[in-house]
């Protein structure tokens, strides 16, 4: 970055800090910090926990990790910051694996973290247990009649390794 773009995004941040003060309540401001101050140990334990899983999975299914574009990695690992459930750590987990993998990285969309981050242990061992019970993608095929179905949940459950 030059020195002109370097002063014009200070410029730029500086002004909206003065806008965000001037509409956001000073206690809520101030409540805002003590929590995002008291969750930050509790998320940074989750997203290294995932971080971790990922190592291993990448190892055990012996594939050299690919780099990814921060636009993927950070919004995945900010959603599996946010969880500390083993079944969803799991899926995070493997998603991100499955991103790092050359083999299946383009068949994984972006939005998949987002999705994630919007389910519940529940609906975590659901989604598990219903691929399970599948078994095969021919079975799963043959029980399953909606064509977005047989086209998108069958390898988005698969990429999660669940």
């Amino acid at each position: 970055m030059s020195t002109p773009e370097i002063e014009s995004t200070k410029f730029a941040l500086e002004a909206a800090k003065e806008y965000v003060d001037l509409i956001l309540k000073p206690s809520a401001a101030t409540i805002g910090e003590i929590l995002n101050d008291a969750l930050m140990p509790w998320k940074t334990k989750n997203k290294v926990r995932v971080l971790v899983k990922c190592r291993k999975i990448c190892a055990e299914k012996g594939f050299k990790p690919e780099q990814i574009e921060p636009d993927i990695f950070v919004p995945l690992i900010e959603e599996a910051g946010n969880t500390e459930d083993e079944t969803l750590s799991d899926m995070f987990a493997n998603l991100l694996a499955g991103h790092l993998n050359p083999d299946s990285k383009d068949n994984i969309h972006p939005s998949y973290a987002k999705t994630l981050g919007q389910f519940s242990s529940i609906d975590a061992i659901v989604l598990k247990d219903f691929y399970r019970l599948q078994g095969t993608k021919d079975n799963f095929n043959e029980g399953i009649s909606s064509t977005i179905l047989k086209i998108e949940l069958y390898p988005t459950l698969k990429i999660l390794q669940i």
